[in-house]
């Protein structure tokens, strides 16, 4: 091509993302390579989840005889038809393939296993394409593609298979013909074990987690067949164990990718993936094949592999207070077997002391959890956070997704939601004055009784009780969580508590509080 005759401004026509938005302004730069027959054009442009396009030409012209574009072959150089238009999807999941697996980016792990650490087990050492039975213990079973396991063949070279003994061979095919086994592909490469720069090098290593059922194997810094004198790798895979009838998460976690080559880094001679046993097209998902690109194939990276993907999300939250303490969490999706107390912590930000809830309710038809909360917890700015936790300690999916708690798309990160609490004020405006009062007033005695009518101490009543409470907070207020515990509105007030007080308690004014709220009684005054 004639050099000359291109420029981003001019010949690259649309570049246009989700929503028909123009992101020409992106272009970073566009390169010539390959004897000027290539143009690379790079750019910036946010990951939203949609379809790109970009069209380029036609009035790049040839180097030879300087002529337009004919990208439609009809002999008529530089027509409008002969732009060239290509584009890319960016896709939030991959799959899913026959059977429901689904892969997706996952959160990263700062996992590292240690030889000679509680729980962790040598399984290969000193070999270059060797591998090894890992036996799980009695009453663990792995599900993968409906058919329980209770041992698997790992490979050093970044594969595990089930039903028989797995390849020795490194590959980094398309997980169709090959392994015959049915396969993970963790990082399918060319790994070795057999070499060392100390004790703690270059081995296979993995860790059962009964109590999570899950169980951790590590590549831990293995040498590149191909790569000498370079970096290691190291990278995970977590299963989910004792799945019953559903087939088990895999995890894919990439600690350190970076080998020191960037034909082998990130990936970029490996494949990930899995597949049933056998030939297989449709009963195999393939995430990664010999590219150093696909972004969750690298260093602080994960991915997962599973029926289902996609966290629970928390879609409104809500505190009620009329007549009892509670907030309100409403999820996308059931949640209901880990909406337990454990998964719900509350904190008085005002005092910095936690608050033990009373029970945790679920409403399976509008995936509600209600957590109820003692009526007679302090005044102050509460925070509720509830549990994303990866470890399965908080809110979980019925197939393992943690809470994706911080709206980052991804599973994990806590929820969390704040309210206040004020007893005396009616009007929750954070102050106890003459409004609450004249609340107050206009409801005593009569039924009906909730908070916002003066039911302070929520014994179902309106009666001098809540009197008294309004009357030991008149003329103060709390103040929002970043300024600390509560404090008086406005010391000039000091005086109309006093009164409040006085015409609450002695029956020798002229005019009792009572009395101006219940009336005075005919006849002569009692006193």
């Amino acid at each position: 091509m004639n050099t000359g005759s291109f420029s981003v401004a001019d010949d690259i026509t649309s570049f246009n993302g989700p929503g028909g938005s123009d992101l020409r302004a992106s272009i970073t730069i566009a390169a010539f390579s390959n004897s000027n027959k290539t143009i690379t054009v790079n750019f910036t442009v946010p990951a939203i989840i949609g379809v790109y396009s970009m069209t380029i030409g036609p009035n790049i012209t040839a180097a030879d005889n300087g002529a337009p574009m004919d990208q439609n072959l009809n002999g008529i150089p530089g027509e409008a038809d002969d732009a060239f238009t290509t584009g890319y999807s960016l896709q939030r999941t991959i799959g899913p393939d026959a059977v429901g697996y689904t892969a997706a980016e996952y959160p990263y792990q700062d996992l590292n296993l240690v030889i000679g650490a509680p729980g962790v087990t040598t399984l290969l050492n000193g070999t270059d394409d060797g591998n090894a039975l890992l036996t799980l213990a009695a009453g663990k079973t792995f599900n993968f593609y409906g058919t329980h396991y209770s041992s698997m063949s790992v490979s050093a070279n970044g594969l595990i298979s089930f039903g028989g003994t797995v390849t020795t061979a490194a590959g980094n095919g398309s997980f169709t013909s090959s392994p015959v086994l049915a396969s993970i592909g963790v990082l399918y490469d060319d790994w070795r074990t057999d070499t060392s720069n100390g004790p703690n090098d270059s081995v296979v290593l993995y860790l059962i987690d009964s109590a999570r059922n899950s169980l951790t194997i590590e590549w831990s810094d293995v040498t590149h067949f191909n790569v000498s004198g370079g970096s290691t790798a190291t990278f995970q895979t977590i299963l989910q164990l004792n799945t019953a009838a559903v087939p088990g998460r895999i995890i894919n976690n990439y600690r350190d990718l970076d080998v020191g080559n960037a034909g082998f880094t990130d990936g970029a001679s490996a494949s990930v993936g899995i597949k049933d046993a056998d030939a297989q097209g449709t009963r195999r998902l393939l995430v990664s094949q010999n590219t150093g690109e696909q972004p969750w194939v690298k260093t602080g990276k994960a991915n997962i592999l599973s029926l289902d993907v996609i966290a629970p999300t928390i879609t409104n939250a809500s505190y009620a207070f009329e007549s009892g303490q509670s907030a309100r969490f409403a999820f996308d999706e059931s949640v209901a077997s880990s909406a337990q107390l454990g998964a719900f912590a509350v904190q008085n930000l005002t005092t910095a002391q936690p608050l033990a809830a009373v029970d945790v309710g679920y409403d399976g038809a509008t995936n509600a959890a209600t957590l109820n909360l003692p009526t007679t917890l302090d005044d102050g700015n509460y925070r509720v956070t509830v549990n994303g936790n990866l470890d399965g300690s908080g809110i979980v999916d019925a197939f393992g997704n943690a809470l994706d708690g911080d709206a980052s798309g991804l599973a994990g990160g806590n929820y969390t939601f704040d309210f206040s609490f004020f007893r005396g004020d009616a009007t929750r405006d954070r102050a106890v004055d003459l409004d609450d009062f004249t609340v107050l007033a206009a409801n005593f005695g009569l039924p009906g009784a909730v908070f916002s009518k003066g039911d302070f101490n929520y014994d179902g009543e309106i009666n001098l009780n809540d009197f008294s409470i309004l009357a030991s907070k008149f003329g103060s207020s709390l103040a929002p969580a970043a300024f600390g515990r509560a404090a008086p509105v406005n010391p000039v007030q000091s005086t109309d508590i006093a009164s409040a007080a006085q015409r609450l308690t002695s029956p020798f004014v002229s005019t009792r509080l009572i009395d101006a709220i219940l009336g005075q009684p005919d006849g002569d005054v009692m006193i």
